[in-house]
Order: structure tokens, then sequence, then C-alpha cells
């Protein structure tokens, strides 16, 4: 009796084990179905440009296992990090539809001056109607030799890798920030003009070249405000001479000045051509 009694318990385990293995793969195919859904939406929504950036670097790394000593590992480990930009840009893209309502956009070179700009602007009483999209990127240091194709860019990566701190996800934040920041340069709509602030130093300037070459199918109208030249011109006294060496350095308060101030043209289809090549 006992025994038949023991058996029909552990028959019974066996069913419910039978069973919790089987609610337990349907939930784990239903977890995947799920990502796969998403992981397809977020491929669908990138820009074909991006998604042919993104399928060169998987591709260049596979070349780089088979022809170097880059290992499996590294491999796996970088098209993790491709995988979670992937979803981030969808994301970001998708927050950009959202708060498309924008009527200016502000183009900046740095985090400090970026977050300068937008108290300004949130004290003139037009944020977010204006948006400011920034640039953290170091343009002055590192390999910038064809940065607007795939191979320029993974170059620059390549190397962003070799020097940034990755022990806190360093290297994927600059990753993942410098394709979400073109991703939103490219999604301004033709309509929205676009002010781009720049400094006298190597960094800014050669931002400001990089971004016109981004939008150079882009219609927009586009001012650049030259803010060592403009913080000269309305603060600097005969007894006071100071020279801005990048836009961070300047207070909200005075951004205010110099942008309600400011009387800078839209550039021509010449002079945006001739910084876009060089």
């Amino acid at each position: 009796m006992k025994i038949a009694l023991i058996k029909g318990i552990i028959n019974l385990s066996q069913i419910d084990v039978k069973l919790y293995r089987v609610k337990r793969i349907k939930g784990m195919l239903m977890s995947n179905i799920q990502g796969i859904e998403e992981l397809n939406k977020s491929i669908e929504e990138l820009p074909e440009r991006e998604a042919k950036s993104l399928l060169f670097h998987i591709l260049f790394r596979l070349n780089l296992v088979k022809e170097t000593d880059y290992s499996e590992i590294d491999f796996i480990n970088d098209l993790g990090n491709i995988y979670e930009t992937v979803l981030k840009l969808s994301k970001e893209l998708l927050k950009a539809k959202e708060e498309g309502n924008f009527q200016k956009v502000h183009i900046l070179f740095g985090p400090s001056g970026a977050g300068s700009l937008r108290i300004a602007l949130k004290e003139m009483g037009v944020y977010p109607v204006e948006k400011v999209i920034s640039f953290w990127n170091i343009f002055s240091i590192g390999p910038i030799e064809r940065l607007h194709e795939s191979d320029g860019q993974e170059a620059r990566i390549q190397w962003m890798k070799k020097v940034v701190n990755d022990e806190d996800d360093d290297f994927q934040d600059y990753q993942q920030g410098f394709y979400n920041t073109i991703n939103q340069i490219n999604s301004v709509p033709d309509n929205v003009p676009i002010t781009i602030w720049v400094a006298d130093n190597s960094h800014e300037q050669t931002g400001l070249r990089y971004v016109l070459y981004l939008l150079r199918n882009k219609t927009n109208k586009i001012k650049v405000i030259n803010t060592t030249k403009a913080h000269a011109e309305h603060f600097n006294r005969p007894d006071i001479q100071y020279t801005v060496l990048k836009t961070g350095e300047i207070s909200p308060e005075k951004l205010q000045v110099i942008y309600e101030k400011g009387q800078s043209k839209s550039l021509s289809g010449y002079e945006r051509k001739e910084l876009e090549e060089e």
C-alpha cells in the first residue's frame, strides 16, 4: 500500500516536473518571440544609412576574427554592444518622432555648452520647442579621416575602444551616443532651421564641417554662431579682453544675450559646399 502510494506520488511529481518544464520552455519561446519581434521592429526603424553602417561593423569584425588575433569572445561582446545600440537607436528615433513638433534645432559640440544653452532657452520660454542636439565626440583627437563613411567611423570607434576605460561601459555609451546624435541630425525635418554653435578651436570647427557634410542633401536653412567672436563683440571692454576657447566656457546668461542679439545670416549654398568639402 505504502509502495503504491509512493509510486503514485513519484508519478505525480514527474508529471508536475514535465508540466513545469513545458511551461518554462513555452515561456522562454514566448520571450524569444517577443525579443525577435522587438529587434525586427527596431531594425525597420533604422534609416538605411545607419543600417548599412551597422552591417559593415558586423562584417568588419567577422573579418577580424578570420584574419587577426581578434578573438571570438571579443566578437560576441561587440555583437552584444551592437545589439544594444540598435535597440537604443530605435527608442531614440521613436522618441524623436513623438517630440517632433519642434520649430528650430541647435547643434553644439559638448555637454557643457549644450546644457548652458538649454538653460538659456528655458529662460527665454522657447525650450523644448527649440531642440538642442549635442555632439560630445571630441574631434580634435583620434582619427577623423573619412568619418562620413562606415570604414572611417569604424577606425575611430576601434581607436576609442583602446583609449576609453570600459569598466563603466564608457565605450558602449560612446558608441551609442555617436550613432544617436547622427540619427537625430539626419531626422531633422527639412523645414526646420538649424543653428550650429562653434568656437574657434579644432574640435568644434571639425565638428561643424562634419555636421554640414551630414546635412549636405538637406534643404534646411543653416546659421552658424561663432561663439568666440560673438563673446568678444558683446562682452569685451577696452580694459577687459577675454578670448573664449570653447563654447562650454560661456554662461547661460551670456549665451542668451548672444542668441537674442545675434545677427548671423543663413549660410549660402556656396558657403555650405565649401565647408562640406573641407
